[in-house]
């Protein structure tokens, strides 16, 4: 596992990069950017400017795929609290690291260079 921070966030190589897709397999979220893969174990939260939607929300669907085709300002890891991408317009998806917020097991988010490559990060519940 990589060491997580701000500064050397394995995220930071999504920065520039658009969202190509985003798929619902069963119990996460995952999120495409032509090779990098971020699978969300968490359910995201998004936050847009005006508003903010969780699963299960009327919108929550709509406005997570009204972000494929933008790209990556920002992608950062505290992992102490979460994980952000932020879009154009100051839309924010966050991924929940707290314990809490964890499903069936004990990671929040896995990350992938590719669908090739092996894991390049993990992120457990805190």
């Amino acid at each position: 596992m990589i060491p997580l921070s701000d500064s050397g966030s394995p995220l930071s190589i999504l920065v520039g990069r658009d969202l190509a897709l985003i798929a619902f397999v069963r119990d996460y979220i995952q999120f495409g950017f032509d090779g990098p893969i971020l699978n969300a174990i968490v359910d995201p939260v998004l936050h847009f400017p005006d508003r903010i939607y969780r699963r299960g929300d009327p919108g929550y669907y709509d406005n997570l795929i009204s972000l494929i085709n933008k790209s990556v300002v920002s992608a950062t890891a505290d992992d102490h609290t979460d994980l952000k991408l932020v879009f154009p317009d100051g839309v924010v998806v966050c991924i929940s690291l707290r314990d809490a917020n964890l499903k069936a097991g004990p990671e929040a988010a896995i990350f992938y260079m590719d669908m090739k490559g092996g894991v390049f990060g993990v992120w457990p519940g805190r």
